[in-house]
């Protein structure tokens, strides 16, 4: 599999945005769930995944707002997790919740981005993300 962003966002609006988005850049593939369980299955090849080959995320987008866990919940499971937690946790979500960015923070992730409602700002948004962290970011490699 080559790069590629985890998605775990419930919206197919935002999934097929940010698809578009990043496919334009050219420079990740985007792998999207709308459950966090089956998200959190997949990067620990679990459950149907667990033939697949191991291959962390190069960088994973997390809506708050999903219909099974809570995004705050898996974001405390991806950096307490050995492995997983040198990935870049990006929280992009309407939450407009005050706490919400705070507790995004004590829970590790890199960044928290509201999501703009009109989708060619949304689009914007994705690709100076994906800019970000594909181009000025570097983060350290998953331990041996």
């Amino acid at each position: 599999m080559s790069p590629y962003v985890l998605l775990i966002e419930d919206d197919e609006n935002a999934i097929e945005l940010t698809r578009r988005a990043f496919v334009q850049q050219g420079r990740f593939e985007v792998v999207a769930f709308q459950r966090g369980r089956e998200a959190l299955d997949f990067l620990r090849c679990r459950g149907p995944y667990q033939e697949r080959a191991p291959q962390d995320p190069a960088l994973i987008i997390l809506d708050l707002g999903l219909p099974d866990l809570p995004g705050l919940e898996i974001l405390a499971e991806l950096k307490s997790d050995e492995a997983l937690r040198v990935v870049p946790v990006v929280v992009l979500t309407v939450s407009d919740q005050p706490g919400d960015q705070a507790a995004a923070a004590e829970r590790g992730a890199n960044f928290f981005v509201r999501k703009p409602l009109r989708h060619e700002e949304f689009e914007t948004t994705v690709e100076l993300i994906g800019t970000f962290w594909s181009r000025v970011a570097s983060t350290p490699g998953r331990p041996a």
